[in-house]
């Protein structure tokens, strides 16, 4: 099992054991915004990682991930996201 498998499944075990617990679920949860094709929209939910308990665990299972946003860090390639896309394009006009 690679590095990035393990901090992943760290992740998703740490996730379980709070929902067994009863713990609220981090902000993230079921909330579109933090994978939405929209910068605009990733970049409304940044903040929402500050107090969230798991964010470590968070950090470290995101470090080869290239979308969305994980512990507070928007990810996302920017040379991918509609907004960028559009603004090439307008440029190139």
């Amino acid at each position: 099992m690679t590095a990035q498998n393990q901090t992943l499944e760290a992740l998703t075990l740490e996730l379980t054991h709070r929902a067994e617990r009863g713990e609220p679920e981090p902000p993230c949860a079921g909330d579109d915004r933090f994978t939405s094709e929209s910068a605009d929209e990733r970049r409304a939910v940044v903040n929402l990682c500050s107090p969230c308990p798991i964010r470590s665990l968070c950090a470290a299972a995101s470090r080869r991930v290239t979308w969305g946003v994980w512990a507070g860090v928007d990810k996302s390639t920017p040379s991918v996201t509609k907004t960028s896309t559009t603004q090439r394009k307008d440029t190139a006009a």
